[in-house]
């Protein structure tokens, strides 16, 4: 089998995984009337695969499948941008992007900024798993750690998107 094929369906496999991951989560929230904070049920829990040794945090587990996928699948593409119009995809892509970085990296900052304030405040006792806002929300809150996280993945992913489309860009030109 081709090796950007394997490595292709593989990243997919992984982006559908967190895909899956988020999209339960959010059900089991609204289906909990939004009782608790959003992405609370994913940070309080504990996939293992081996006991004691290899545990994940379903956040995490999401957050890293959804990267990681989502970075093998551009690793995959070759020669991406063969058509003028791929070309307008790809700057419209690379834009958007650009947004996303804002918009994640600012709330990633601003979310690690709660967290440290929470854990000087709270010294040794701090419980960050626990930890939840309602800003900008007064109705419903979010999980801090999950928020993060989610953000985090957001950045990465923009950074990568703008990283490959730029490499792209610039093997057409030579």
């Amino acid at each position: 089998m081709d090796t950007n094929k394997l490595l292709r369906a593989i990243g997919i496999a992984l982006v559908l995984l967190a895909a899956y991951l988020y999209i339960a989560n959010f059900v089991t929230w609204i289906n909990e009337g939004g009782s608790k904070p959003l992405g609370e049920n994913m940070v309080d829990n504990e996939i293992i695969i081996i006991n004691n040794i290899i545990m994940f945090k379903p956040i995490s587990l999401a957050m890293i499948s959804g990267a990681l996928g989502y970075l093998m699948t551009l690793e995959s593409m070759r020669d991406p941008l063969t058509s003028d119009g791929r070309r307008l995809i790809a700057k419209a892509a690379k834009i958007t992007a650009y947004l996303f970085l804002i918009i994640s990296g600012y709330e990633f900052a601003f979310n690690m900024m709660i967290w440290s304030s929470y854990i000087v405040l709270y010294g040794d006792g701090a419980n960050v798993d626990k930890l939840a806002t309602k800003f900008p929300y007064t109705q419903y809150s979010w999980n801090i750690v999950f928020a993060t996280k989610l953000f985090f993945m957001i950045l990465i992913i923009s950074l990568a998107t703008i990283y490959y489309i730029s490499k792209w860009e610039t093997k057409v030109k030579t």
